[in-house]
């Protein structure tokens, strides 16, 4: 007898890994489906955990769902043993995936199997009838199983095309700004903001202000626009780079904020910036480590509670990924999943990324496409490659002080070019020439400090 398509060992596996870690589901919730599941029992299981998830994620356990596992059929010691088995849950997607083709197989061996109980006809209107029905059952599968719908005619695109020009000949009068505004007024110019669905890397040695640079336009992003911006942290605790935030945001030095001496002006600066960075919608992950895939369940569940408007990861070289990989296959392979993750949620995705030395060893030491550290696919995946360069990172007599050339050198739909911005390094800030010129003529701050409490509320 033909065996009927099923893995037992795979639907144990994606209900325990629910259980498990419940944050997963977000992660499958619209791939698994009850009736995916080939054994009644684990398929009445999973529907009471997907009801209860809905319900209340925190509440999904072993223990509370007890009840419902009990009425399924299915063991606790079955569940207890499939929860022991779990390493990770980081390839979760990729068996929902599974447990739904193997269900559309399932369902294409029945009708296989009509096909052979209705071989005895011998009428060629009833052969033509027997086949236009199987073949209408097996395109249906199809259409379940597999996206058939991203085939379009052009008159979707150019509608979507006239909404853009339109959008783009109104934004024209306004600065032209048609992406997300990121608070860099000379960056914005070229690049007209940061656009849904690209990549975005931004590019440099360390300790030149990639981090900088990018929390300031996380910041302005997330206070201008309604949805959540999300920023990962992966090389960061949250506390430190919220003690970078509100020094950029208050104009507190972070040597003072480090002390705890600040002035009385020190302390209504504080109170200000801590309460216009309360109203941002800016949210942070410092978790370490994070996989491309559990980022996605974040997101999701991010977009889902709030809304997304941009996310912004710092840096490329820690995420994780396949340990069967290489080097250089897992930063390519990361690179085009958060291009993926980019184009899925339609917001821009800004990412830091770290230069090789081989910048250290030319004359001129700013960054070419070649600097990119441990893979070429970035060069290929991203749209927008942005390096940033200081010249007295190099020379300490440099006549360019604090002055931070960021080279777009790749932009896939505009032009390349370098602006400059200052780097008020004491503050932890990005501004444009013009500003800093003028905080620097700002009188001389006292020496005498004293040391006061800040209460919350």
């Amino acid at each position: 007898m033909y065996q009927i398509p099923h893995d037992a060992a795979l639907e144990l596996h994606i209900l325990s890994a629910m259980m498990y870690e419940p944050n997963c589901i977000t992660e499958i919730a619209d791939v698994v489906k009850p009736r995916f599941f080939y054994f009644e029992k684990y398929g009445k299981l999973c529907d009471s955990i997907l009801s209860a998830w809905k319900e209340n994620e925190a509440m999904i356990s072993i223990q509370s769902l007890s009840p419902a596992i009990q009425e399924s059929g299915v063991s606790i010691s079955e569940i207890a043993d499939g929860m022991r088995s779990i390493a990770t849950t980081r390839d979760i997607r990729h068996l929902g995936t599974r447990l739904k083709d193997i269900a559309a197989l399932r369902a294409g061996v029945k009708v296989a199997q009509e096909l052979i109980d209705g071989s005895r006809a011998r009428e060629s209107q009833d052969i033509r009838d027997l086949l236009a029905l199987a073949e209408s059952k097996l395109s249906k599968i199809s259409n379940a199983s597999i996206q058939t719908d991203t085939m379009r005619h052009v008159k979707h695109y150019l509608v979507d095309y006239h909404e853009k020009l339109d959008n783009l000949s109104s934004s024209a009068s306004k600065g032209g700004i048609i992406g997300k505004a990121t608070g860099y007024r000379d960056f914005d110019n070229i690049t007209a903001g940061l656009q849904d669905g690209e990549l975005i890397i931004l590019a440099a040695r360390p300790s030149v202000g990639k981090t900088a640079l990018s929390l300031g336009m996380a910041e302005h992003v997330a206070a201008k626009y309604k949805g959540a911006t999300a920023y990962f942290s992966l090389e960061m605790e949250g506390n430190p780079l919220v003690g970078r935030l509100v020094a950029s945001k208050a104009n507190i030095e972070g040597t003072k904020l480090r002390s705890g001496f600040l002035e009385d002006k020190d302390w209504t600066n504080y109170t200000m910036g801590v309460g216009q960075l309360s109203d941002t919608n800016l949210f942070i992950d410092d978790q370490p480590g994070l996989s491309i895939a559990e980022m996605k369940a974040k997101l999701r569940k991010l977009k889902r509670e709030h809304g997304l408007e941009a996310v912004f990861v710092d840096y490329l070289g820690l995420i994780k990924g396949d340990k069967n990989l290489n080097r250089y296959e897992l930063i390519s392979e990361n690179a085009r999943e958060l291009k993926n993750i980019a184009r899925e949620f339609k917001v821009p995705v800004v990412c830091l990324c770290q230069l090789s030395r081989n910048v250290e060893q030319r004359q001129d030491k700013r960054p070419m496409m070649s600097d990119l550290r441990e893979s070429g696919e970035i060069e290929q995946t991203a749209d927008v490659i942005a390096f940033l360069y200081r010249d007295d990172y190099y020379d300490k007599e440099s006549e360019k002080k604090n002055i931070i050339e960021i080279i777009i050198a790749k932009q896939r739909n505009g032009p390349t070019g370098t602006v400059e911005l200052a780097f008020m390094k004491d503050y932890n800030k990005f501004v444009s020439l013009d500003y800093s010129s003028k905080v620097r003529q700002l009188p001389e701050k006292p020496a005498e400090t004293r040391k006061k409490q800040y209460r919350r509320g």
